[in-house]
C-alpha cells in the first residue's frame, strides 16, 4: 500500500483570535487548506462561500488554488501563515470595516423604542454580542421592515435599524 504525504499549513483570519493549522494530502490543492480551515473559524468565514475566499502567503502574493499542495513550497510557519481573505467578484480584496447599526431598546416603562448604536468591525464583534438571538430590521417604531433576520456581519446595512430577536 502507497502512502500518501501530507503537509501542514498555518493560517489566520484578520481580526481573529488565533493561528491555526491544517494537515493537507499532498494530492489536493490548495483550496483544500481553505476547506479544512473553515470549520476552525467558523462564521469568521463559513459564511463566505470557498469562490469568495483566497489565500495569501506572508509576502502578500496570492496563491491560486488550484495549485497542487505538493508544488506549495512558499515558508510556512505560525510566525509567518497563510491568511485567507475575502474577494469580491471583481477579484478585488474585502476589508472589514466598522458598521454601525441602531439598535432599538424598548423600556417597559413608556413602551418607547429608544436607538442605541452599535459598532462591529467583524463577524467575531456580531456572535459576541448577540449571544444565540439574531437581529431582525425594523422601522423607528420597532415594526419588521421585510424578513430581514441575519446573524451574519456581511449582510448588516450601515446605519440601518435592528432589534435583537
Amino acid at each position: 500500500m502507497e502512502h500518501i504525504g501530507t503537509k501542514k499549513f498555518w493560517v489566520y483570519v484578520k481580526d481573529t483570535p488565533r493561528v491555526t493549522s491544517v494537515k493537507v494530502s499532498v494530492d489536493e490543492t490548495a483550496e483544500t487548506i481553505i476547506e479544512q480551515a473553515k470549520p476552525k473559524y467558523g462564521p469568521e468565514i463559513s459564511q463566505y462561500s470557498l469562490i469568495e475566499l483566497t489565500l495569501v502567503d506572508s509576502t502578500g502574493l496570492i496563491i491560486d488554488p488550484t495549485t497542487d499542495i505538493k508544488d506549495i513550497t512558499d515558508e510556512n510557519s505560525r510566525d509567518k501563515p497563510f491568511e485567507i481573505k475575502i474577494i469580491n467578484n471583481e477579484g478585488n480584496f474585502v476589508e472589514n470595516k466598522d458598521i454601525q447599526i441602531f439598535v432599538l431598546i424598548k423600556y417597559e416603562g413608556d413602551g418607547v423604542y429608544y436607538p442605541t448604536a452599535v459598532n462591529f468591525k467583524s463577524q467575531y464583534d456580531v456572535d459576541e454580542f448577540l449571544g444565540i438571538h439574531h437581529l431582525q430590521s425594523v422601522d423607528l417604531e420597532g415594526r419588521p421592515t421585510g424578513t430581514h433576520r441575519t446573524r451574519k456581519y456581511k449582510d448588516l446595512i450601515p446605519e440601518s435599524y435592528y432589534i435583537v430577536a
